[in-house]
């Protein structure tokens, strides 16, 4: 500040000196003249800009062009201030926060619900074949005896089934747990399976049941 007023200051006293020369010696000189008011006009910018800093700094801004930026932006957005956009920002942060969390709410809520579903089918399933297939259920694994559904359930519907029908029984091979393998090339592999199960339905009897499994690829 104290640079922008010996700046003025300065411009005044050749401004003045050189006016006064031309009032009393008639010593008319264009360049000090010249020189006084272009220094008085720096001062006076160079004032403004740092009255300006100022205010930019009360409002919480780090400078003038970033008020005039954010200004720009406010208009640009369709409103009449910057503290309407910074509102309108305000809002709709919170709304967002809101939806996220009606989001996770729901989520949790939907997570809740299958957990639930979950344990009543396990519930049914013990009680329809005892805790032996419930409890493999419960831990993703297969064992004999285990009914097809109750697989299925688990792993989704078998792949590529293949019958065997005799006189006395019924024999169903499916391939559970597909997935691909990444080429080099950057593509995918023919599908591949991790298990195989056997399901065999006997005579008189109207359930599919696992009578053998077997790892596939992997």
């Amino acid at each position: 500040m104290l640079v922008i007023t010996l700046l003025i200051l300065l411009g005044l006293s050749i401004l003045l000196i050189n006016i006064i020369g031309w009032i009393l010696f008639d010593d008319f000189k264009w360049p000090g003249i010249i020189s006084g008011v272009v220094l008085i006009f720096i001062g006076i910018y160079q004032y403004r800009r740092y009255k300006n800093n100022q205010i930019a700094l009360k409002l919480g801004y780090q400078n003038y062009n970033q008020y005039i930026s954010e200004n720009k932006a406010a208009k640009k957005a369709g409103f009449k201030s910057i503290l309407e956009h910074k509102q309108a920002l305000d809002l709709e942060a919170e709304r967002k926060i809101h939806q996220s969390e009606i989001d996770k709410l729901r989520i949790e809520q939907k997570l809740e619900e299958d957990r639930k579903r979950r344990r009543e089918y396990i519930r049914l399933i013990e009680k329809n074949y005892g805790p032996h297939i419930a409890n493999a259920y419960s831990h993703k694994e297969v064992v004999i005896g285990m009914p097809m559904d109750v697989v299925e359930n688990m792993y989704g519907k078998g792949h590529d089934p293949k019958r065997n029908v005799t006189k006395d029984r019924e024999l169903i091979k499916k391939k559970f747990r597909k997935f691909h393998k990444k080429l080099k090339n950057g593509g995918l592999s023919k599908a591949k399976y991790k298990m195989e199960i056997e399901f065999e339905k006997s005579k008189g009897n109207n359930t599919f049941r696992v009578s053998g499994f077997k790892d596939k690829d992997s």
